[in-house]
């Protein structure tokens, strides 16, 4: 199994579960705070590490490959059973961090019956243009360079180059072409996901911090634009807002027990409806 989960339970296994979904190159267990805060709030909670990292039973190499589709078409939906299983009369919220959270849009579109909403924190457009000058061209630059070290190499050597974990060269690809391209056209064919996100209608929240560099409100903007008919509830939140000092693209997620509170409120306002 590529994925496999830990649950945090609550008192009521039927109240809401948030499925935690990982940043790139980030384990599951990094966001046990988040998880025991939403846990202290009444709320269950499921975290599972993306394909290739922590307790995934798949690692890329030059012999192993995977990319964005392996993990929307395989590894999202083992994972949703996995949760059916654990907690069957729950409402349950799939909340996703970065490459997550964009991932988790794209599952979502496809089958939005399995989730009553979804959450998306610092999680950008990977639109090159959607990016202001000069971070446009930088991204542009930085993702192809790394489409071809993992070419050379068969894998991504994201620890050495400070940017994700080791990672699968065709995951690398992808990464490069819809920040080239920004289409999701090669995630699975015969499919039309970017025409899928136009038409889902889930209630969605979505989070940017004003000190995150990775994910500016600007481009966090622009992935929701591709959801027009969602039920959108737009946070960009300061450290102030949460009474700390900074958040950034990872640092929320160990100073989140108010952000945790009032992601819950959300949570269960759009399951009581």
């Amino acid at each position: 199994m590529s994925s496999r989960i830990t649950v945090f339970p609550a008192l009521d296994e039927r109240a809401p579960t948030v499925i935690c979904m990982p940043a790139m190159g980030v384990s599951a267990r990094f966001y046990e705070p988040l998880a025991r805060n939403f846990v202290k709030k009444g709320l269950n909670v499921v975290t599972a590490d993306l394909r290739g990292h922590g307790e995934s039973g798949i690692r890329p190499g030059r012999k192993r490959d995977f990319g964005y589709g392996d993990m929307v078409v395989h590894d999202w939906p083992s994972i949703m059973d996995q949760v059916v299983k654990h907690f069957p009369d729950s409402p349950r919220i799939i909340l996703g961090h970065s490459l997550g959270g964009q991932l988790s849009t794209l599952y979502l579109s496809e089958k939005p019956e399995k989730a009553t909403g979804l959450v998306l924190i610092a999680a950008p457009s990977l639109y090159y243009r959607d990016w202001p000058f000069p971070r446009d061209l930088r991204i542009l630059l930085m993702t192809h360079t790394f489409a071809l070290i993992a070419s050379v190499l068969g894998y991504h050597p994201g620890r050495k180059l400070h940017v994700g974990g080791t990672e699968a060269r065709r995951l690398i690809y992808d990464w490069a072409r819809i920040t080239r391209k920004g289409k999701y056209d090669m995630i699975r064919k015969g499919v039309d996901y970017e025409k899928l996100s136009r038409d889902l209608e889930i209630p969605v929240l979505a989070i940017s911090f004003s000190d995150d560099g990775f994910a500016p409100k600007p481009v966090a903007d622009r992935l929701c634009q591709r959801m027009p008919l969602a039920e959108l509830t737009r946070w960009h939140l300061t450290p102030g807002n949460l009474g700390c000092s900074s958040l950034g693209h990872f640092s929320w997620i160990k100073k989140s027990e108010r952000l945790a509170s009032m992601i819950k409120n959300w949570i269960e306002a759009v399951s009581s409806t």
